[in-house]
């Protein structure tokens, strides 16, 4: 299988503007990125896909590869799409991968591609447990509910049970990590209705099917400058 890893990265964000420079414990958030996607010794080939010239000239000092895109897109996923329709190689796996995930273990990105090496499997992505109510009641925290396939069945914000109550059972964190099959992906993207919020369920309600794939690694992104101390002190703590 060939397998092909984008990771989308805009400097226009309205709760951090300039994330994927930020700087984590001396090395930028979108080298820490593009540095564990490429520990995953099944990946054939690695773009960062964004509009921004700060961003891009980064990357390629790097010794990475990125690939400029319109600043029109909606998600990070119709982003990929532009990088994907423009290369002639073809990939049976395409990867989205966050570019505010520094955290990210190649153990995870093995996970979704042995996942898709079965094509019944159309989309793959990353959950894992909630740690306490404070993770589950934050907003930025996407929730996922599954069935005993491990397929997901909804995505949700708005926390729907209180910390009394709590027992998460098929209740998971979703990461924003997936994986396609290519032709899957190519309507994916071609879809017309996409919003920016919770994209996944535009894709669940056109009738596409998500397999999660359960993660023991620790992850966090970082959705405000306060996170990067957050990842830090991980960092420091498993070093």
């Amino acid at each position: 299988m060939k397998v092909l890893a984008i990771i989308p990265a805009r400097y226009q964000s309205s709760r951090f503007p300039g994330k994927p420079l930020a700087k984590i414990l001396g090395k930028t958030m979108i080298n820490r990125v593009i540095d564990q996607v490429k520990r995953c010794g099944l990946i054939n080939r690695v773009i960062v896909a964004t509009d921004d010239q700060r961003i891009y000239n980064h990357v390629m000092s790097l010794n990475a590869e990125a690939i400029y895109t319109s600043s029109s897109h909606k998600n990070g996923t119709q982003r990929c799409g532009e990088i994907y329709n423009k290369l002639d190689t073809y990939y049976d796996i395409i990867l989205n991968i966050q570019g505010d995930e520094p955290l990210i273990h190649p153990e995870q990105l093995i996970d979704i591609i042995n996942t898709l090496g079965n094509k019944k499997n159309q989309i793959a992505t990353i959950i894992k447990e909630f740690n306490n109510y404070e993770e589950y009641n934050n907003l930025n925290n996407v929730k996922v509910i599954i069935d005993k396939y491990n397929m997901a069945t909804s995505f949700y914000r708005q926390p729907r049970i209180s910390s009394e109550e709590l027992t998460f059972n098929n209740i998971y964190h979703h990461i924003g990590i997936y994986g396609f099959q290519s032709k899957i992906f190519e309507k994916i993207v071609s879809l017309k209705t996409q919003s920016e919020n919770l994209e996944q369920t535009k894709w669940m309600e056109k009738g596409y099917y998500l397999k999660t794939v359960i993660t023991r690694h620790r992850t966090k992104s970082v959705d405000n400058f306060e996170d990067i101390e957050k990842i830090e002190n991980i960092l420091l703590k498993n070093s």
